[in-house]
């Protein structure tokens, strides 16, 4: 019996010590976390997953074209980073990338599934407005030139100024409830270069309308287009 206290004095002893050193070296990761979300942009049929260091922004779920993630937390720091296709071990784009605390960032996979860039975008977060929602547009169409974005509200239309390839406007905001019209312009011609898409906004809720895919692609699914996503 005696042996018997004395090996579980010494186990607890050593727990105590495992979770004491467990929680020094979560703190030494560094306190103040960053927040990014991955989104795909790559106009292909091919699904992608993101890492950092091993572990996958996206989890067991891939990628696919126009898709994105929500905001992951991690620890402020340098980290090293690659694009993986689905079902595939091979590394593609590998970079390191460095993390700023309390900084949230939209990461926009671009190029092609064989040559990866990234187009990062830093969110400021903190214009929620918890009774309307707020959208910005954004331009991710390589080929499609300057684009205008038109939402219209029974009759209300609300213009976001153009922008090129890889640029973005502050955020509008809108009516929550109520059904918009969306249409994506080309500046150069005015004439709509995308199918019309609806959309009801939810108050507190931050948008992306981004326009996605290529003007001159002849592939069902990568063709110029509007996607919705929410970031919040």
């Amino acid at each position: 019996m005696k042996n018997f206290k004395t090996q579980l004095l010494l186990l607890l002893s050593l727990f105590i010590v495992s979770l004491a050193i467990s929680c020094k070296k979560e703190a030494d990761l560094g306190g103040d976390i960053a927040y990014v979300a991955v989104y795909n942009a790559i106009p292909a049929a091919t699904g992608l997953t993101f890492y950092i260091d091993s572990k996958p922004v996206n989890g067991n779920t891939t990628l696919v074209f126009g898709g994105n993630t929500g905001y992951s937390g991690v620890y402020q720091g340098t980290y090293s980073s690659q694009t993986v296709i689905a079902g595939s071990s091979a590394s593609l784009a590998p970079v390191s990338v460095s993390f700023e605390g309390k900084i949230s960032r939209s990461l926009f996979l671009t190029g092609t599934p064989t040559a990866v860039d990234y187009f990062w975008i830093t969110d400021d977060i903190t214009q929620v407005n918890a009774e309307k929602p707020k959208v910005r547009f954004l331009n991710m169409s390589s080929d499609a030139g300057t684009l205008i974005l038109e939402v219209q509200l029974l009759g209300t239309k609300t213009t976001f100024s153009d922008r090129a390839y890889q640029q973005f406007t502050g955020y509008t905001e809108l009516t929550a409830g109520t059904e918009y019209t969306i249409n994506l312009i080309d500046k150069a011609t005015n004439a709509s270069v995308a199918t019309t898409i609806r959309a009801t906004f939810v108050k507190g809720k931050l948008y992306t309308i981004w326009a996605k895919g290529l003007k001159g692609a002849t592939v069902d699914g990568q063709q110029l287009a509007l996607q919705v996503s929410l970031q919040n």
